[in-house]
């Protein structure tokens, strides 16, 4: 019952990597040492992007989100979540709800609506005309968009839009 954007933590997805490394170690002995040179060099990249990625100033930022997706994302980076769109994960909101959302973006206004391609466009697109409030549409995976053919494009990407 947990929440499965996982890959959007280095966090996360340095423990990925280590299960990896260790399912392979384990099934494939002989080739250990190859597979733990392997997890070395992805989490040397990891640490030197985090350090990329953490200098990029989000920790004032509020959004506003379409779904429960960047939950992780934000705890890693400092901003904040403020509010969904979606009135519990996997419901679409009605006109009503949509309305009263209106007026609380107006009056907190966050830094951003933000969504993915998949999750309330549609909404996402009548929430901005309506407030003034900057849509972000974000991939939502890796190789998900034009430049995300692997994890830390795909986080670059994502990171850099939150700017």
């Amino acid at each position: 019952m947990g929440n499965p954007h996982y890959h959007y933590s280095a966090r996360n997805m340095l423990g990925v990597a280590k299960g990896i490394e260790q399912a392979l170690s384990h099934a494939d002995p002989g080739n250990a040492s190859y597979y733990a040179a392997n997890l070395a060099a992805v989490q040397e990249k990891v640490r030197k992007k985090q350090s990329q990625w953490a200098a990029i100033p989000l920790k004032v930022k509020r959004f506003f989100a379409y779904h429960k997706i960047f939950e992780y994302l934000a705890a890693e980076y400092g901003f904040q979540i403020i509010g969904y769109v979606e009135p519990k994960p996997g419901i679409p909101p009605s006109a009503g709800y949509l309305e009263n959302l209106i007026e609380s973006i107006k009056r907190t206004k966050p830094d951003g609506i933000l969504t993915t391609p998949n999750y309330g466009r549609k909404e996402i697109a009548l929430l901005s005309g309506k407030t003034g409030v900057k849509a972000i549409v974000v991939p939502s995976d890796v190789g998900a968009g034009a430049g995300t053919g692997d994890w830390f494009s795909f986080m670059d990407t994502v990171l850099s839009s939150l700017k």
